[in-house]
């Protein structure tokens, strides 16, 4: 079962570094506008954490993974700088979700524990920095997603347990505080995406059913409480990102298909959904393939990329992207200081993205991004082979998982994995010798 992000052997690195190395070096003096500033750290690493928005514009990050200490209970508070500690979910989880609520509280529902995965649910009150816990859901979810609804009720979709995915959908009613179930999906998925549209409905994307990726999509009305079949995506896909766009479209970005031997590929093909004609489109490639990165639509209507994992050879790695809905074109921007995956992106009320925590083993550190840099000019995704001609490539051969209580964790500390990390560094001192 795919119960969190794993860690991935790099393969064929040697002819990557050079790559990266050549890559790096050949970039022209200033190429990469300033966008990047680091912040305070957290007092706890973590990935396939939460982080929510508060209307003291503090931002909450809640839970996650630790490579040494496991799941976490504890929760931190970000404002001016800083963050501090503030109290500690009643249990630890990650790849859980939290939905701000109409009263300033914030709902994290499920995830995955000591114990396995989670149906519980708890509450967290931004005045007096506790949680709580509230009614537990029909099923304990992992990978499952959460959107508030209009009429305030918050939508709670797939995900797995056990036994693998599941096609359920409960509601929660925060005045009544308790869960109620509405119609199941047409299709069991997990490590999909949910978006609420312009309309009132939610669009579901992808993810992960049986051993297999999904390209269906459905949309559910919250006032009929039914599910509907919608265009399908031309490439299936899990742990993608769905970003709903000023004009109300929905841009669906990279992620990984299952292929033939059960392995997972990376894919960097983008599709646009249009919820007028409920038909999905292609549009302009990402420069890399990547999956658990985020996407964080920006104030001037561009979609700015982070993190993930690249394929096929690099691990997590600093590149960044912006989307320019209005030429459907992907281009350079300042690249992040730390490499990261499954962390978090949160825009700010000053137009600022905050980027906290992610893997490799469990990052402290967090860094803030300025849009008003500027991108540099777009490139071509690299050619010359099949895994970029076809919108994929091999997911590298998996080597430790820190999937759940007694599974192995480990890292590979061969020399050319460390090539692999230490060549942006390399490059960077040799351009400012030049």
């Amino acid at each position: 079962m795919r119960e969190h992000f794993c860690e991935y052997r790099v393969v064929r690195s040697a002819p990557a570094a050079l790559f990266l190395l050549l890559f790096f070096c050949t970039l022209p003096p200033g190429a990469y506008p300033a966008g990047w500033d680091n912040t305070g750290s957290l007092t706890t690493g973590r990935f396939n954490h939460a982080a929510t928005l508060l209307p003291d514009n503090t931002v909450l990050v809640s839970g996650g993974y630790n490579v040494e200490s496991g799941a976490l209970s504890s929760a931190e508070r970000y404002a001016e700088g800083r963050f501090i500690a503030t109290g500690s979910l009643t249990t630890g989880r990650y790849r859980h979700t939290a939905t701000l609520l109409p009263d300033n509280t914030v709902l994290v529902t499920g995830g995955y524990g000591s114990s396995g995965s989670l149906s519980s649910a708890e509450l967290y009150d931004p005045a007096t920095g506790t949680w709580s816990t509230t009614g537990s859901m029909a099923a304990a979810r992992v990978g499952h997603t959460a959107t508030l609804l209009p009429d305030n009720t918050v939508l709670v979709t797939g995900g797995y347990r056990a036994f693998g995915p599941l096609s359920s959908a409960e509601l929660y009613d925060p005045v009544a505080k308790t869960w109620s179930p509405t119609v199941p999906m047409a299709a069991a998925r997990e490590s999909h995406t949910a978006t609420l549209l312009p309309n009132g409905k939610v669009l579901v994307v992808g993810g992960f059913g049986d051993a297999m990726d999904l390209a269906s999509a459905e949309l559910y009305d919250p006032v009929a409480r039914t599910w509907s079949p919608t265009g399908s995506v031309r490439m299936g896909r899990g742990w993608h990102t769905a970003t709903l766009l000023a004009n109300g479209w929905v841009l669906v970005a990279g992620g990984a298909l299952i292929d033939e031997i059960g392995a997972y590929r990376g894919i960097h093909t983008v599709e646009i959904y249009n919820p007028t004609t409920e038909a999905f489109f292609d549009t302009g490639g990402m420069l890399t393939t990547k999956y658990y990165h985020s996407a964080t639509l920006l104030p001037n209507g561009k979609v700015l990329v982070t993190g993930g994992i690249f394929s096929p050879e690099i691990q997590e790695f600093t590149l960044v992207e912006l989307y320019d809905p209005a030429t459907g074109a992907w281009s350079r921007t300042a690249p992040t200081a730390a490499q990261r995956a499954a962390h978090t992106a949160t825009l700010l009320p000053n137009g600022k993205v905050l980027v906290v925590g992610g893997n490799p083993w469990s990052q402290t550190s967090a860094e803030l991004y300025t849009p008003d840099g500027g991108p540099a000019p777009p490139i071509t995704p690299p050619s010359g082979g099949p895994e970029y001609e076809q919108g994929f490539s091999y997911v590298a051969e998996t080597f430790g998982c820190a999937v759940g209580p007694g599974e192995r964790r480990s890292r590979d500390s061969g020399a050319v994995n460390a090539l692999i990390l230490l060549v942006p560094a390399i490059a960077l001192l040799l351009r400012k010798r030049r």
